[in-house]
């Protein structure tokens, strides 16, 4: 079959399943909506204020029902910091799980370690929106027994959302939570902000395991996860090293040509007649986006302008316009640098999940 722009594509993919061809940017939307079924989450109950701490994460995972093809879910807003994927796919292996499916919102330097696992069968399936370093280059060798789906943050939503990715267990790693299952990124010693990306997970998986090195007294706020979405909750001794959420890419860049593409990004924005009291911002964490952000700074001051929010990953340039009061709030679904954590980001940063503000935008058609 032909998608919109005239490339011949396949039906259907081995390991993969059936395909639907691009068909314009906005071709789903049909009369002006889109109408998709959603499936049901998971309708969860127990006695009321009944304690879920588990003594080790073996014994968590054991309770929810491990078994060979079975999907598990993680998010990556500690990036190259993270540990917790390693670690809950080694028990798994040690259980004598094979054949799973890893849906990660993303995999970094941090999970090459991974590789083992895929060459001995472990993992033969990966739906995420990136592969890094030396795990990517083997799986584009061929490393992986089925092709790796690849998808945009909100189109993972959607996924999650329509049952195409079914998620049998959800490992949430949390910088704070207490014994019931609340929990945030936004404060403890392993604090790295929002945790945007796994709140579908924890509304869809069957199953929820909370991991924190830093549990609080009932209520732990502000929620990001909450408790009527968990499982079980088990305190760890590290969940990752937040000082690696930033790297070389959430710098501006220093290349001529960047720069020169930022300036004249930064001038289309100005005169596209959207730049205007109380106008909203979202920029990419890559160097060249950066750099817009700069230029957009620079402009915004000189013509005396204040947008309402900025929304997007949240670097300290952002956060840096937010306190210059060039912004009135953050919508955060990452950090990417320490200072735009708390206790260093202003309270005026929302730790929240785009998916969950505005639906209409994050799982808009593909």
């Amino acid at each position: 079959m032909k998608n919109a722009i005239g490339v011949d594509v396949p039906n259907c993919v081995e390991g993969v399943g059936e395909l639907e061809p691009f068909r314009g940017a906005w071709a789903k939307l049909g009369k002006g909506r889109i109408n998709e079924v959603q499936v049901a989450r998971p309708a969860k109950a127990i006695l009321p204020h009944a304690d879920k701490l588990v003594p080790t994460l073996a014994e968590a995972i054991a309770k929810c029902d491990p078994h060979d093809g079975m999907t598990i879910s993680f998010h990556h807003h500690l990036r190259s910091g993270d540990s917790a994927v390693i670690a809950a796919i080694g028990l798994l292996r040690g259980m004598g799980i094979r054949d799973i499916t890893l849906a990660s919102s993303s995999l970094t330097p941090a999970h090459d370690a991974l590789l083992p696992y895929i060459q001995d069968g472990t993992i033969t399936r990966i739906w995420t929106s990136g592969i890094r370093e030396k795990l990517g280059e083997a799986i584009t060798q061929g490393a992986l027994e089925h092709p790796v789906m690849i998808h945009s943050h909100g189109g993972r939503v959607r996924a999650i959302k329509t049952g195409r990715i079914a998620i049998d267990l959800a490992i949430i790693a949390a910088s704070a939570a207490d014994n019931e299952g609340n929990a945030t990124g936004c404060h403890g010693p392993s604090a790295f902000g929002s945790i945007g990306y796994a709140m579908v997970d924890a509304e869809f998986a069957r199953n929820v395991i909370v991991v924190t090195d830093n549990l609080v007294p009932f209520p732990c706020l502000p929620m990001s996860i909450k408790q009527t979405c968990v499982d079980y909750v088990v305190k760890i001794d590290s969940i990752g090293d937040p000082s690696k959420i930033a790297s070389d890419t959430t710098r501006i860049t220093k290349s001529p040509m960047d720069l020169f593409i930022a300036e004249m990004a930064s001038k289309v924005i100005e005169h596209s007649g959207v730049m205007r009291q109380g106008f909203s911002f979202q920029v990419g964490a890559g160097g060249a986006s950066l750099a817009v952000a700069k230029f957009l700074r620079e402009i915004m001051k000189k013509r005396d302008i204040k947008g309402g929010f900025a929304l997007g990953g949240v670097t300290s340039y952002i956060v840096d316009m937010l306190n210059e009061g060039l912004f009135e709030t953050i919508f955060d679904v990452q950090s990417f640098a320490r200072r735009s954590v708390p206790p260093c980001a202003t309270t005026r940063v929302m730790w929240k999940s785009v998916a969950t503000i505005m639906p209409t935008r994050s799982t808009a058609a593909p």
